[in-house]
């Protein structure tokens, strides 16, 4: 679904909450429908006083920063299984060592979470989005002598750098409370699917969003010294 304005589009907003409550839809697989334009996920690319160029795996092209409409930001956190019997063999094999018995039961799933960071650029025709993931960016290509050691340093840099040059722009509610440095304060998804959800509903309904004039852009770093 691509934004035809920038008015709150109620009707197409209550359909996706009917799909996504109403008791009567059936259990089994879930299709999501998009509600946003399928991202271009940029790997490289640098940044200008006027713009900023990318290449994605597919694509590569320039943006203007007037052209930004809407800067959002997130984070996923991402649920990762793995089967325990490694850590059973393991556990069987130190136990003969000590000279101890080992039940040898397996105690099912190792469950992690994977973090990730998406920094998302809606162009004012909605045409485009443009997304940074945490995991995928080439620091270096956008930062290049300020790249630092720390993956997430440089992330923060990639956003503050970006965000400071979208005058023309609005932000979501992430956006201001990263750029402070208040990553508590940062929404996070279990799904990349419900991090778009609620990004277009705030930007149909034009709610939780903030102004250029709003944000701090006095830290440039994550960490004096970085």
């Amino acid at each position: 679904m691509y934004f035809e304005d920038d008015t709150p589009n109620s009707t197409y907003t209550d359909v996706i909450m009917d799909e996504l409550y109403h008791d009567s839809v059936p259990q089994g697989t879930l299709f999501h429908k998009r509600t946003s334009p399928l991202p271009i996920r940029v790997r490289a690319g640098s940044i200008y006083e006027e713009g900023l160029s990318y290449e994605s795996a597919r694509e590569s092209g320039r943006i203007k920063w007037p052209e930004v409409r809407y800067v959002a930001l997130g984070l996923i956190k991402e649920r990762v299984e793995q089967n325990s019997s490694n850590y059973l063999m393991q556990r069987v094999v130190e136990g003969m060592k000590k000279g101890g018995a080992s039940s040898g039961k397996d105690e099912g799933k190792i469950v992690s979470y994977k973090s990730t960071y998406l920094l998302d650029i809606y162009l004012h025709d909605h045409s485009e989005l443009l997304r940074f993931d945490s995991s995928f960016v080439n620091y270096r290509s956008f930062l290049k002598e300020r790249t630092a050691h720390v993956s997430f340093q440089n992330f923060f840099r990639l956003v503050h750098d970006i965000c400071i040059r979208c005058k023309g722009a609005e932000f979501t509610a992430s956006v201001a409370p990263f750029l402070l440095w208040q990553r508590d304060k940062v929404r996070d998804y279990v799904s990349i699917y419900d991090y778009e959800n609620e990004v277009f509903l705030n930007i149909s309904r034009h709610e939780h969003l903030t102004k250029y004039v709003d944000l701090d852009f006095s830290r440039d770093s994550w960490a004096e010294g970085w």
